[in-house]
């Protein structure tokens, strides 16, 4: 196989380099995540239960064979605001440290019978991002990558005014029936 044409860009995701060169040519962006993808470019397995949060993500397509890397798979620049989903193979005894500052989702995916534990992990753009090892190669399966945009918490603003339903800046009947609607 010849190797990814690097850097690679997305949507969401910029000059994505893949430094595991022995499998890079299994490596790719796919954008509208669904069930029924491929989950690897170097397997015919696919992705079955996925999470609402992850329907429609831009993807980075890793090989499976990238985790018999033992040092840094790739690494990216987030083009825009965004949250980076990983599915860790929930066989994987030790949550590798490239990992630790993530959080645990609570949701998971399937690929094959395999249960896929999802971590998350925002960054602003701009921000290079550094995907590391699987941190285990025998008798499991590679992370998977999903990327979203961030979404504006209107909860948060001090700026947004309760009741304004149609953010037109003043509380009035126009919002009464928006919200009766």
């Amino acid at each position: 196989p010849e190797p990814a044409k690097l850097p690679i860009n997305g949507k969401l995701v910029r000059n994505l380099v893949v430094s595991d060169s022995e499998n890079g040519s299994g490596w790719s962006i796919s954008q509208g995540a669904k069930n029924g993808d491929l989950m690897f470019g170097d397997r015919d397995f696919t992705i079955s239960g996925l999470p609402s949060a992850l329907n429609g993500a831009e993807r980075i397509i890793t090989a499976c064979d990238s985790k018999n890397t033992d040092s840094e798979l790739a690494s990216f620049t987030a083009g825009k605001d965004i949250t980076v989903y990983v599915a860790m193979d929930n066989r994987v005894a030790a949550l590798p440290s490239w990992l630790s500052g993530w959080t645990d989702t609570g949701d998971s995916l399937t690929a094959n019978d395999t249960a896929f534990v999802i971590y998350s992990k925002e960054f602003n753009s701009g921000d290079s991002i550094t995907l590391g090892t699987n941190g285990q190669s025998a008798s499991c399966m590679n992370y998977a990558v999903f990327i979203q945009e961030k979404s504006e918490d209107v909860s948060s603003d001090p700026e947004a005014l309760a009741g304004d339903s149609n953010c037109d800046g003043a509380v009035n009947m126009a919002d009464a029936i928006l919200i009766m609607q």
